[in-house]
């Protein structure tokens, strides 16, 4: 399938450090890779108060026509480097994420590629809020490009490794599905990641039971995905690590030489500082790796195709205890009233989730469920 690559760029002297032209090598990576066809696209954002001016002086027209004509010739030397008619450029006038994300409704098939952010003279970030919004509100894959990623120094990216975290769940696995229609199958190599997290623990809890159970857990559940890709000729390979989940999403992009990291979002409208205030952004931060992130509508599996048999086992859940924020205030289905009385007392809450050796939720305790009497010893 044809794609789109929109490329959203800042014109000098408001880049002067040329930080927006970052994201080109990978987008010459993804034309390297297809067919796919390359929207080069710069918004022109006017000053209220210079506007008012220009207008009071009746030079609106003709000074917006100047500066259209100086930003549409930028781009089209931008787009005399990629291959004869693979480039098509784009002006507007007017806030540049809502430019951006109203040129990318009216194009089939998009993929953004764009940098973490720009400065201005002034040291100013430009971009970020507008790469901050694009992640959030487009509803197609965004490349982000850190502005110290290692692949701005050469023409064309280098795009075969591909770090994918897994969770276990079905919507992260989603990010495969994605980097696979985008990238193509061909010569890409995956290599998927599942990061055990320590917990804090509480009464009812081990830390080696948990350590090896979670461990054990999550090698098998990361071969079980290498063996469906391999039914499909897609080769991967997997990795186990313990500790912060975006410090050692980082590491593995570095250690394994990925040439990007792709990750799923559940970032919506509305919602922008409550779901990307998370394990994405956190990423973002610490990489230097370039972040393919999207934002999956469906909950498939890595391959939709299951086995007919209704015997078939179901897929292994998602550990609880990945996703909830720390302390992970939670009790062991075998541990007792008056540990759990204790836990309750201590952080001051009403209620305690209540957990399996897996970490998966099995029902809640309230403190009303308590008998009045609690020394256990008297029967």
């Amino acid at each position: 399938m044809s794609r789109s690559i929109v490329v959203p760029l800042v014109a000098p002297p408001l880049d002067v450090a040329k930080v927006s032209q970052q994201a080109l090598p990978i987008a010459r990576a993804l034309v390297a890779r297809s067919d796919a066809h390359v929207t080069l696209v710069s918004v022109i954002e006017v000053p209220r108060e210079y506007a008012a001016l220009v207008g009071a002086l009746g030079l609106e027209s003709s000074v917006r026509q100047d500066w259209v004509e100086e930003r549409r010739e930028f781009l089209e030397q931008i787009a005399r480097t990629f291959p004869e008619g693979r480039a098509t450029v784009v002006v507007r006038v007017g806030d540049p994420a809502s430019e951006i994300l109203d040129l990318i409704q009216g194009i089939d098939d998009p993929v953004v590629v764009m940098t973490s952010h720009v400065r201005t003279g002034l040291q100013r970030a430009l971009l970020g809020s507008v790469a901050y919004r694009v992640v959030h509100e487009a509803e197609c894959p965004t490349i982000v490009v850190p502005v110290s990623s290692e692949v701005t120094g050469s023409e064309t990216a280098r795009l075969q490794r591909i770090l994918v975290p897994l969770d276990g769940s079905s919507f992260c696995e989603q990010a495969i599905e994605h980097v696979l229609t985008v990238l193509g199958p061909q010569g890409l190599e995956l290599h998927l990641l599942h990061v055990i997290e320590p917990p804090t623990l509480h009464p009812g809890f081990t830390a080696q039971e948990y350590m090896a159970k979670a461990g054990d857990w999550a090698t098998a559940y990361l071969a079980g995905v290498i063996e469906r890709l391999g039914h499909r000729g897609i080769t991967a390979e997997a990795e186990v690590r313990t500790g912060r989940v975006a410090e050692e999403i980082d590491r593995a992009a570095q250690d394994s030489g990925a040439d990007m990291i792709a990750m799923a979002t559940h970032s919506r409208r509305g919602l922008r500082r409550v779901v990307f205030g998370s394990v994405p952004e956190r990423v973002l931060r610490e990489t230097r790796v370039p972040l393919f992130l999207h934002h999956p509508t469906a909950s498939v599996q890595v391959d939709a195709a299951r086995p007919a048999d209704a015997t078939a086992a179901p897929s292994e859940p998602r550990l609880v205890s990945e996703v909830m924020i720390p302390p992970v205030m939670a009790v062991r289905e075998g541990a007792t009233l008056a540990e759990a009385e204790q836990l309750m007392r201590e952080h001051d809450i009403e209620m305690l989730p209540v957990v399996d050796w897996r970490s998966r939720l099995v029902g809640v305790i309230r403190r009303s469920d308590l008998p009045e009497k609690r020394d256990e010893a008297s029967g």
